[in-house]
Protein backbone atom coordinates (compact mmCIF):
# COMPACT_ATOMS: atom_id res chain seq x y z
CA UNK A 1 0.00 0.00 0.00
CA UNK A 2 1.50 3.31 -1.04
CA UNK A 3 0.76 6.79 0.27
CA UNK A 4 -1.44 7.77 -2.69
CA UNK A 5 -3.93 4.89 -2.49
CA UNK A 6 -7.30 5.58 -0.82
CA UNK A 7 -8.02 3.96 2.53
CA UNK A 8 -9.91 0.71 2.56
CA UNK A 9 -13.61 0.94 3.35
CA UNK A 10 -14.48 0.29 6.95
CA UNK A 11 -16.03 -3.08 7.78
CA UNK A 12 -19.80 -3.25 8.20
CA UNK A 13 -21.25 -2.73 11.65
CA UNK A 14 -22.05 -5.84 13.67
CA UNK A 15 -25.64 -7.01 13.62
CA UNK A 16 -26.12 -6.38 17.36
CA UNK A 17 -25.45 -2.61 17.08
CA UNK A 18 -28.92 -1.48 15.92
CA UNK A 19 -30.67 -3.04 18.95
CA UNK A 20 -28.19 -1.22 21.21
CA UNK A 21 -29.04 2.12 19.62
CA UNK A 22 -32.78 1.37 19.76
CA UNK A 23 -32.55 0.83 23.52
CA UNK A 24 -31.65 4.45 24.30
CA UNK A 25 -35.02 6.04 23.44
CA UNK A 26 -36.70 3.33 25.51
CA UNK A 27 -34.50 4.28 28.46
CA UNK A 28 -35.54 7.92 28.11
CA UNK A 29 -39.22 6.92 28.07
CA UNK A 30 -38.74 4.65 31.10
CA UNK A 31 -37.12 7.54 32.99
CA UNK A 32 -40.08 9.78 32.20
CA UNK A 33 -42.58 7.10 33.21
CA UNK A 34 -40.77 6.36 36.47
CA UNK A 35 -40.68 10.01 37.48
CA UNK A 36 -44.38 10.38 36.67
CA UNK A 37 -45.17 7.28 38.73
CA UNK A 38 -43.28 8.70 41.71
CA UNK A 39 -45.15 11.99 41.41
CA UNK A 40 -48.56 10.31 41.20
CA UNK A 41 -48.50 7.97 44.23
CA UNK A 42 -50.38 9.09 47.29
CA UNK A 43 -48.58 7.29 50.12
CA UNK A 44 -45.29 8.79 51.33
CA UNK A 45 -43.76 5.38 52.04
CA UNK A 46 -44.40 4.15 48.50
CA UNK A 47 -43.02 7.38 47.01
CA UNK A 48 -39.87 7.06 49.11
CA UNK A 49 -39.32 3.46 48.08
CA UNK A 50 -39.96 4.17 44.40
CA UNK A 51 -37.57 7.10 44.48
CA UNK A 52 -34.90 4.98 46.17
CA UNK A 53 -35.23 2.22 43.57
CA UNK A 54 -35.20 4.63 40.62
CA UNK A 55 -32.15 6.44 42.04
CA UNK A 56 -30.15 3.25 42.45
CA UNK A 57 -31.22 1.91 39.05
CA UNK A 58 -30.17 5.17 37.35
CA UNK A 59 -26.78 5.17 39.10
CA UNK A 60 -26.25 1.59 37.89
CA UNK A 61 -27.35 2.58 34.36
CA UNK A 62 -24.86 5.46 34.25
CA UNK A 63 -22.10 2.94 34.98
CA UNK A 64 -23.31 0.72 32.15
CA UNK A 65 -23.59 3.78 29.90
CA UNK A 66 -19.94 4.68 30.54
CA UNK A 67 -18.91 1.09 29.74
CA UNK A 68 -20.76 1.30 26.42
CA UNK A 69 -19.08 4.64 25.74
CA UNK A 70 -15.62 3.15 26.27
CA UNK A 71 -16.48 0.28 23.93
CA UNK A 72 -17.85 2.67 21.28
CA UNK A 73 -14.72 4.83 21.38
CA UNK A 74 -12.39 1.82 21.36
CA UNK A 75 -14.09 0.21 18.39
CA UNK A 76 -14.85 3.41 16.48
CA UNK A 77 -18.57 2.78 16.26
CA UNK A 78 -20.68 5.88 15.66
CA UNK A 79 -22.72 7.09 18.60
CA UNK A 80 -24.70 10.16 17.52
CA UNK A 81 -27.12 10.27 20.46
CA UNK A 82 -24.56 9.72 23.23
CA UNK A 83 -24.40 13.33 24.46
CA UNK A 84 -28.16 13.91 24.59
CA UNK A 85 -28.74 10.55 26.25
CA UNK A 86 -26.05 11.27 28.84
CA UNK A 87 -27.46 14.73 29.62
CA UNK A 88 -30.99 13.35 30.04
CA UNK A 89 -29.95 10.34 32.14
CA UNK A 90 -27.55 12.34 34.30
CA UNK A 91 -30.17 15.05 34.89
CA UNK A 92 -32.76 12.45 35.88
CA UNK A 93 -30.29 10.65 38.15
CA UNK A 94 -29.17 13.89 39.81
CA UNK A 95 -32.77 14.97 40.42
CA UNK A 96 -33.73 11.58 41.86
CA UNK A 97 -30.67 11.34 44.11
CA UNK A 98 -31.02 14.92 45.35
CA UNK A 99 -34.71 14.36 46.10
CA UNK A 100 -34.00 11.02 47.74
CA UNK A 101 -31.22 12.44 49.92
CA UNK A 102 -33.25 15.49 50.91
CA UNK A 103 -36.40 13.68 52.02
CA UNK A 104 -36.99 13.92 55.78
CA UNK A 105 -38.25 10.36 55.88
CA UNK A 106 -37.00 7.14 57.43
CA UNK A 107 -38.34 3.66 57.03
CA UNK A 108 -39.27 1.99 60.28
CA UNK A 109 -39.01 -1.73 60.78
CA UNK A 110 -42.26 -3.44 61.45
CA UNK A 111 -42.69 -4.12 65.13
CA UNK A 112 -41.03 -0.86 66.14
CA UNK A 113 -43.22 2.07 66.96
CA UNK A 114 -42.38 5.68 66.27
CA UNK A 115 -41.60 7.65 69.37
Amino acid sequence: MNASSPPAPSPPLPSFLPPLSCRRPKCILVNIASLLSIASVGDETVAYRLLRVVSLANVFYLGMFSREGVLAVATGWPSPMRLSTFVQCFGTTYYCCASFAGMPFTLLQEGRKAK
